[in-house]
């Protein structure tokens, strides 16, 4: 026999509200909080609740029964869709998030509300098995150049590096970027995705990128002494700093560190960390002059 649980409504109706998700979504996020207790009826041959499902303490409206729990545990926050509304208001459960937490159910209700997309389908796992770090395809090889990233404290993609040097006249500055193109060719199921994501989207404690983290968190970061696929500008600027030219070339480079902003400040003020020590006097001091 079919046990009924009971799940309320009323956590997703308030934060829903407050944040103004309510308006166009299909489905309602319900905190799971107790699971009646049913006894055996011998008179009739059915199980009646030992208590009535809408005993809680909250509005009636607020209430749904969740028509079959899957694997919900109390305390659950799950997406249940709407169902029809007979005796009782019913839904179904659609996804089970487990232990309530606020970030996850606020993170959970903003994706839906936005339609925002957190996986990627097998088509592009399957593209992704073919993704390798280019090793000899023509590209100029820079990974003697000691380039460093600056990024924040918290930063886990390391797109852009820089390198500097003085000359008699002025500089020389390399700015090299990500090479994202070699691995997301046009009309592939990565081009698609990213072109339909549009963009990474940033909320709090979690990242919802637009390319897999193979790419943006590994291929396409430009972490330390690792090599990577990088598009690069050589510039020459002279002492006043006007730009006298520069080209375009596709590389191989292989960051010298990874630096964050924080630290580069504090060097500058005459604090070097270990870290920064080694490139401070013949790259961040020409980047920064």
């Amino acid at each position: 026999d079919t046990v009924v649980y009971q799940a309320l409504g009323a956590l997703r109706l308030e934060l829903g509200r407050r944040l103004g998700l309510m308006d166009d979504t299909k489905f309602n996020f319900l905190w799971v909080i107790e699971f009646p207790q049913f006894e055996w009826s011998e008179e009739d041959g059915r199980y009646y609740a030992m208590h009535h499902p809408f005993t809680m303490p909250y509005e009636e409206d607020l209430q749904y029964l969740l028509t079959d729990p899957g694997n919900a545990r109390e305390g659950d926050f799950i997406k249940a869709a709407l169902g029809t509304e007979q005796r009782f208001k019913t839904t179904t459960l659609m996804t089970n998030y487990g232990p309530f937490d606020l970030n996850k159910a606020v993170l959970s209700m903003v994706l839906e509300k936005y339609g925002i997309p957190d996986v990627f389908n097998e088509q592009i796992s399957r593209e992704l098995k073919k993704c390798f770090k280019p090793e000899d395809d023509g590209r100029l090889d820079f990974c003697e150049v000691p380039l460093v990233t600056i990024d924040g404290d918290d930063s886990k993609d390391f797109d852009d590096a820089v390198w500097a040097e003085k000359t008699s006249g002025g500089f020389n500055l390399m700015v090299a970027i990500a090479d994202v193109a070699y691995y997301v060719r046009p009309g592939s199921e990565l081009d698609k995705e990213a072109w339909q994501r549009g963009n990474s989207v940033y909320l709090p404690n979690k990242v919802i990128p637009m390319l897999p983290e193979k790419l943006s968190n590994e291929l396409c970061s430009l972490q330390p002494r690792k090599k990577r696929a990088a598009i690069v500008c050589l510039m020459s600027i002279d002492s006043q700093g006007e730009l006298k030219s520069f080209e375009f070339k596709r590389a191989l480079i292989k960051s010298a560190a990874r630096l964050t902003y924080r630290e580069v400040q504090k060097a500058l003020e005459g604090e070097k960390s270990e870290n920064i020590s080694p490139v401070f006097e013949r790259v961040v001091k020409p980047v920064y002059e």
